[in-house]
C-alpha cells in the first residue's frame, strides 16, 4: 500500500522526470526561449503564426543561419510539450519559410579541422615539456609552499589534459561523453591472460540512445600516444577514486575539485594547449578529435564499415559527412585510370593497336 503523500509521490514524479532529460537538451531548449523571448520579444506559449513571425524575423533582421532557425523552432515546439501546453502547429506555411530560407541561403555546414595525429603528439610533446619544467621550478624552490601550490596544479593540469585529448581521439567521444565520464564507468584489465591492459568504459547515455540501453567501449593498450596509460596516470595524479573524471584543476591551490568540466570546457582548453605550444589553432574544436579519427582510419586503408565500427555510430548515414574515404577511393580510380593510359599510350608509340578491341568507327569514318 502507498502511504506516501501527495507532496513525496509530486517529488518523486518530478525527480525521475528530471533524470530522463538530457542536460545538452534543456540547456538548447533555454537558449532558444531566450532568442525568442528575449530578443524576438514573444510571449510563451504561443501559436503557429507567432513561431511563423519569429523565422522570419531571425533570418531577416538577425540574419542566423536557416539550420538555426529551424532547430529552435523544433525545439520551442518542443518546450511547449514538455510544460504541458498544445505544439504549435508544423504547417505547410512554416515549412515552406524554411525551403525559401534555403533558397536564399544555403551556406555548407561548417566542419571542425581534422586533427591529425603529427598535430596531436605535437601537442602531447609540449604538454610533456609543460610537465618537466613545472617539476623543474617546484624544485628549485621547495620552500615557496605558493609556487609548489601553482606548480602542482599545473603539473595536475597537464597530466590531465594528455589524458583528455589522447582519450577524446582515439574513442571519438562527444564533448557530452567526456565531460560526463565517471570513474565507476572504467574497468582496467588484461584482453586474455598475459595479453595487453585493456579499457572499458560504459557510457549510460548515447546521442540516439532513447532507451536508455548504455554502450561499451572497449580500448587497447596502444604503443604510440596511448590514451590508457595516460588516463590511469591522471587518475593517479588527481587521486580520483570517484565521480567524474575530468574535473577541474585549482589555479592557486593546485587542488582537484570535484565539479565536472564544462560543455566548452574541452574547446577552453584545447584553446589553451595551442596558444601555449604557439600553434594556430584556429578552426580546431572537440569535434576536431573525431574528424581527426576517421581520417586516420581512412588513410591506414579502412573501411566505412571499420570506422563505424570504431566511432561506434549506429548507422553508416553520420559517416557520410566524412569525405575522406570518397576522396580516397576517387584517388585510387584516378591512379588506375592513369595506368591504364600510360600502357596505351605506350602501345601507341610502339605502333601497336593501341585502341580497345571493341572499338568501331562510327559511320562515314574509316
Amino acid at each position: 500500500m502507498d502511504t506516501r503523500t501527495e507532496q513525496e509521490k509530486a517529488a518523486a514524479a518530478q525527480r525521475l522526470l528530471r533524470a530522463a532529460q538530457k542536460p545538452e537538451t534543456l540547456r538548447t531548449i533555454a537558449s532558444a526561449v531566450r532568442s525568442f523571448e528575449r530578443g524576438f520579444g514573444g510571449l510563451l506559449p504561443c501559436t503557429g503564426p507567432v513561431l511563423e513571425d519569429y523565422a522570419t524575423w531571425a533570418r531577416d533582421i538577425k540574419g542566423h543561419n536557416p539550420r538555426t532557425i529551424k532547430k529552435n523552432v523544433y525545439l520551442l515546439r518542443s518546450w511547449h510539450q514538455r510544460q504541458g501546453f498544445e505544439k504549435p502547429t508544423m504547417s505547410h506555411r512554416l515549412e515552406q519559410l524554411f525551403q525559401g530560407m534555403r533558397e536564399e541561403h544555403n551556406p555548407a555546414p561548417k566542419q571542425a579541422r581534422p586533427l591529425d595525429t603529427r598535430l596531436l603528439q605535437t601537442l602531447v610533446v609540449h604538454l610533456a615539456e609543460t610537465l618537466r619544467a613545472s617539476v623543474a621550478r617546484a624544485e628549485g624552490a621547495p620552500d615557496n609552499k605558493r609556487l609548489q601550490n601553482i606548480e602542482r596544479g599545473r603539473q595536475r593540469r597537464a597530466i590531465r589534459d594528455k589524458s583528455l585529448i589522447l582519450l577524446a581521439f582515439w574513442t571519438g567521444f562527444r564533448s557530452a561523453n567526456l565531460i560526463g565520464l565517471q570513474r565507476e564507468h572504467l574497468q582496467f584489465g588484461d584482453a586474455e591472460a598475459g595479453g595487453d591492459r585493456t579499457l572499458k568504459i560504459y557510457l549510460p547515455k548515447e546521442k540516439g540512445d532513447r532507451k536508455r540501453a548504455g554502450a561499451y567501449k572497449e580500448l587497447p593498450e596502444l604503443d604510440w600516444l596511448c590514451p590508457v596509460a595516460a588516463l590511469q596516470d591522471w587518475l593517479a595524479a588527481g587521486a580520483i577514486k570517484e565521480g567524474f573524471v575530468y574535473t577541474e584543476v585549482k589555479h592557486w591551490s593546485g587542488e582537484v575539485s570535484d565539479r565536472q568540466l564544462s560543455a566548452r570546457g574541452i574547446n577552453t582548453i584545447l584553446k589553451r594547449i595551442f596558444t601555449e605550444a604557439e600553434i594556430n589553432g584556429s578552426g580546431y574544436s572537440a569535434h576536431s578529435f573525431r574528424h581527426g579519427l576517421v581520417n586516420y582510419i581512412a588513410d591506414q586503408g579502412g573501411q566505412l564499415a571499420d570506422a563505424v565500427q570504431i566511432v561506434g555510430w549506429r548507422d553508416f548515414r553520420s559517416a557520410l559527412t566524412y569525405q575522406r574515404f570518397n576522396s580516397n577511393k576517387l584517388k585510387q580510380f584516378n591512379q588506375r585510370g592513369q595506368a591504364r593510359a600510360q600502357g596505351l599510350q605506350q602501345r601507341r608509340e610502339q605502333g601497336e593497336n593501341w585502341l580497345p578491341a571493341d572499338y568501331k568507327a562510327s559511320d562515314g569514318e574509316e
